[in-house]
């Protein structure tokens, strides 16, 4: 279901269509499972459920309508930080599926790094087709910083 996310969700709000219909849903995730009908329409309920459990959209009749959603500063350093604790190399983090599961695109991404290097949390230097990114705090400490910025 993390491909409805990326290709149906994170897609509608980047395009700014609040509202995905509900046969369109159905339609990807039975080209993704395959599953017989009673099996497919759980499913799917099940993902419109975790949508709303975490306010990303709402259901209605015929679709479900997303709401705009951006992380707040301190879940995305959460998410960074992790990355930087599994020892990640720069690319790969801008690459991650962890930070675009927040429903960023590299735009933002690189935003809230900015903002973290703003606040002394990370180290990001760019130079012509290359960058750095590096944390200037343990994972440890973060919480502490994170609140005083």
């Amino acid at each position: 279901m993390a491909d409805l996310i990326v290709n149906m969700v994170f897609k509608s709000i980047k395009e700014g269509n609040k509202e995905i219909e509900m046969s369109k849903i159905y339609d990807h995730a039975d080209q993704l499972t395959h599953l017989d009908k009673n099996k497919l329409k759980k499913a799917v309920k099940n993902f419109i459920d975790l949508l709303e459990f975490y306010n990303i959209a709402y259901s209605n009749k015929d679709s479900i309508v997303v709401n705009n959603f951006k992380p707040s500063l301190e879940t995305f350093a959460f998410a960074l930080f992790y990355l930087f604790d599994q020892k990640q190399i720069p690319v790969n983090i801008l690459r991650s599926y962890k930070l675009k599961y927040l429903m960023l695109d590299i735009n933002e991404i690189i935003y809230y790094i900015k903002k973290l290097e703003q606040n002394g949390l990370v180290n990001f230097n760019v130079q012509k087709e290359t960058f750095d990114l590096s944390p200037k705090i343990e994972m440890e400490e973060l919480p502490q910083k994170i609140l005083r910025s």
